[in-house]
């Protein structure tokens, strides 16, 4: 499904300190399944990307939901066009 970046998108491991996916207002393509961590609530995807000079395609583990804690959605306004 298509998503919206509503925040940087960064690399599930180390999050802040990974490589940067998706900039804040970009169209993402987000793959199921989601991993849901019952501790944190954190909710992570797969998103998939594509090396601009090679053409090869990648998925990469980010974040979209920060947890019950935090409660911040780092995607939205999801469809199944882009």
């Amino acid at each position: 499904m298509y998503a919206t970046a509503l925040s940087d998108l960064f690399e599930e491991d180390g999050e802040e300190d990974g490589r940067l996916v998706a900039a804040t207002g970009s169209r993402v393509l987000l793959v199921y399944p989601q991993r849901h961590d019952k501790t944190t609530g954190k909710v992570s995807m797969r998103i998939k990307t594509i090396d601009e000079d090679t053409g090869q395609l990648k998925y990469t583990w980010v974040v979209v939901f920060s947890g019950v804690d935090t409660d911040i959605r780092r995607a939205g306004n999801f469809s199944l066009l882009s």
